[in-house]
């Protein structure tokens, strides 16, 4: 019986009269508490316009003298519609780890718009393991709440905190907060620090695209300083497509107990002091990789490639936010993050005499350092490489990229760099330029009788293009290669059929020389019409990277293309021996200080029937300004009324065309086009004798052609002829 009872005091951990967490109130000093009657101050245009509105978002950071940080989070939002119940019903914003945090759930309940209360009970209340992705693996617990009964008008509130002291962070704190949600408005948004009085807490605040303000103010209590920053009204951010990076977007403040850059660097030495050993295994893997290599360079490219070619990206591991797992162990088990695999690289380098630095960024859209506030703060790890007086930039986890070439999420990217005795210093990474992008093609085109054209194009792809391109095609079948490279031609024309496709293995394989494909195709019908035919000539990349992003005219907020890029493509098109250009194209050029597109024309000769047509484009700038957005326009509709140029053929009518025509018929008395092109040709000029011989022999082999029959009877000029034309 007593046994019994002992039991039925302890609560349950997964059953209905238990919950999986802890319960309690929270510590902070004057939270907020919600109040109905805040919703009818809501504007009504705001209610109408919005999914979901957060009346309140809060953070709480408490710091305890040895390290510990508890984090209280506070969220409260009105659900204005059923997709905003369908989205946040189900309310998944609360996790924590489990091996040096504690959970405590404050708050979990529903304000009905009726004016009732409804607090969640335990069975709506569900642990779990965080879902995961991109081959990150943790152990942090997710505890998902389940708000029952949902209706439209009501509010979800829920409160909680994280206790803890992180092993990695040496008792120090870091941080950094953006104001405004991703998704929907939000009427307070508040970001608090409390540290104990005589604690240094520095915090540089940076400015977003977003009419946010935010006010930051500090206080002291219960021997506390308070560090407080408010937002208010904060406005979901515009639903336009190609907007700067979401770390422009929003408002951000930055945290940190760390005083100097040294301290940072003497912290970093510290995590890493046990992760620069090179073991006896790892130094015989750099003797075979570098053996008979003997400048630094081929060295660092050889060890570059050996760990991007076999450690595959992984994160795993306890206490592994920023201490890299032991490089031995890296290599034994051939997989890491980016701090793995560089760390693992930077011992290799050093082994051979290369001096390194380990590189710590935010990549685009994680935010920038502050060279104002020294963290440790990052969410990427590379490497720098000093050989000759040059930096090589190396980025271990961009398998396709060049030994020493950085993809485009790391470019122009403020960063620290350490050694291993934990000197630090602050750089950027280099920015990303057209050249950075730049291709190659040349289509050589011919044109038959019937307006149908053959294709053989050669594109060459340098830098980050030729990372585009190893991306399409490196270790994928050669049927689905056909397939890719099926779609780009008919998203020039719907028509293009792949004959054949050749793609340079060797250099597709080398990543320090540019990627060549070689694709030969046909489009029926490129050039229609009856007694003229036309057809055009474009550059694809030229639509892709710039044509296919157009502006609205209501646009308020930048416009971000994807890259820059440049883009020259070369067109030799051979005239049916038949049919004559009406005119050349005009050469065109549009320049702007976002780049230039240049067109090209050298006149064809007569003899050779060839016309060579050359397209440049060149963005060297991918951003455009909202005051800068009609002059944007102006060249973006100027070149988007002249990237295709237009060949119109008319049938040939001069003693000379007869002649050239003839030739053609006599090397390739198959073409049948080309023969009843030239027997017309020829009962044009009143050459009747050489219409009928061209018939006669075309009828010889096409002896089905009704058109044969017509013009066998136009070319009679007795009657005789004429009754056996009709026979």
């Amino acid at each position: 019986m007593l046994a019994w009872l002992l039991l039925a005091l302890v609560p349950s951990v997964n059953g209905v009269e238990g919950w999986p967490v802890a319960r309690g109130p929270s510590r902070e000093p004057s939270p907020y508490r919600f109040d109905a009657k805040e919703v009818k101050t809501i504007p009504k245009d705001l209610l109408d316009d919005s999914v979901a509105i957060v009346l309140y978002s809060g953070s709480t950071y408490r710091i305890e003298p040895d390290g510990t940080i508890e984090t209280t989070t506070h969220e409260v939002t009105r659900l204005n519609s059923r997709k905003a119940i369908e989205n946040l019903g189900e309310f998944r914003h609360i996790s924590y780890t489990p091996g040096y945090q504690k959970l405590t759930l404050h708050v979990a309940r529903i304000h009905k718009f009726n004016g009732k209360t409804v607090e969640v009970e335990p069975q709506h209340v569900h642990l779990r393991d965080v879902a995961t992705d991109f081959q990150v693996y943790d152990s942090d617990k997710q505890l998902v709440v389940s708000f029952p009964g949902l209706e439209v008008g009501d509010v979800i509130e829920a409160k909680w905190s994280v206790r803890g002291k992180n092993p990695e962070h040496d008792g120090r704190f870091f941080q950094r907060y953006s104001f405004g949600d991703a998704t929907y408005p939000i009427r307070l948004d508040e970001l608090r620090v409390l540290v104990p009085l005589g604690t240094t807490l520095k915090a540089v605040t940076t400015k977003g695209l977003l009419p946010i303000k935010v006010i930051a103010s500090t206080s002291k209590g219960e021997g506390l300083m308070d560090h407080r920053w408010q937002a208010r009204d904060c406005p979901a951010p515009p639903k336009d497509e190609n907007l700067p990076s979401r770390e422009e977007m929003r408002p951000s403040v930055q945290v940190s107990t760390f005083g100097t850059w040294e301290e940072v660097g003497r912290w970093k030495a510290k995590i890493r002091a046990t992760c620069w050993e090179c073991t006896d295994k790892v130094r015989r893997v750099v003797a075979e990789t570098t053996r008979g290599l003997k400048t630094p360079q081929e060295k660092a490219r050889a060890l570059t490639y050996y760990v991007r070619r076999n450690v595959r990206y992984l994160s795993a591991g306890h206490q592994h936010d920023y201490t890299p797992h032991k490089p031995q162990t890296v290599l034994e088990n051939r997989a890491g993050d980016c701090k793995d695999s560089s760390q693992l690289l930077a011992v290799m380098l050093r082994e051979v005499g290369i001096a390194v630095e380990l590189v710590t960024l935010g990549t685009l859209d994680d935010g920038q350092i502050s060279a104002d506030l020294p963290s440790p703060w990052g969410t990427h790890a590379i490497l720098a490489v000093q050989i000759a007086d040059k930096t090589h930039w190396i980025d271990t986890t961009a398998r396709l990229c060049a030994w020493d070439e950085l993809p485009s999420d790391d470019c122009d990217r403020l960063c620290y760099l350490t050694d291993d005795k934990g000197k630090i210093r602050l750089a950027r990474t280099p920015p990303c330029t057209a050249d950075h992008r730049r291709t190659q093609t040349t289509t050589e085109v011919w044109i038959d009788e019937e307006g149908n054209t053959i294709n053989r194009r050669v594109l060459t792809a340098y830098g980050l293009a030729a990372l585009a391109q190893r991306g399409r095609f490196v270790e994928v079948p050669a049927g689905e290669r056909r397939r890719l490279m099926t779609s780009t031609l008919q998203d020039s024309n719907s028509r293009s059929r792949l004959v054949k496709l050749a793609i340079d293995e060797v250099s597709l394989a080398n990543q320090d020389q540019p990627a060549k494909v070689e694709a030969e195709f046909e489009i029926p019908r490129q050039f229609s019409g009856s007694t003229e035919r036309d057809g055009s000539f474009a550059d694809n990349a030229t639509w892709a990277h710039l044509l296919a992003y157009s502006i609205d005219h209501e646009r308020t907020t930048p416009l971000v293309l994807p890259s820059v890029f440049h883009s020259t493509h070369v067109y030799r098109v051979h005239l049916p021996a038949g049919w004559d250009l009406d005119s050349v194209p005009r050469p065109r050029e549009h320049r702007s200080k976002w780049g230039r597109f240049v067109l090209t024309v050298q006149n064809y000769d007569d003899e050779k029937r060839l016309i060579e047509m050359t397209f440049d484009t060149r963005l060297e700038r991918s951003r455009v300004e909202p005051e800068d957005l009609d002059v944007y326009r102006d060249w973006f509709d100027k070149v988007q009324q002249d990237y295709r140029a237009w060949l119109t053929l008319r049938p040939t009518s001069s003693a000379s065309g007869a002649k050239r025509l003839e030739k053609f018929v006599k090397e390739h008395p198959e073409n049948v086009p080309a023969a009843k092109a030239l027997a017309r040709l020829y009962l044009k000029l009143e050459r009747k004798a050489d219409a009928r011989r061209m018939v006669e022999q075309t009828a010889k082999i096409a002896p089905e052609d009704d058109e044969l029959l017509d013009l066998r009877l136009d070319a009679a000029e007795t009657e005789d002829q004429e009754e056996a034309a009709r026979r």
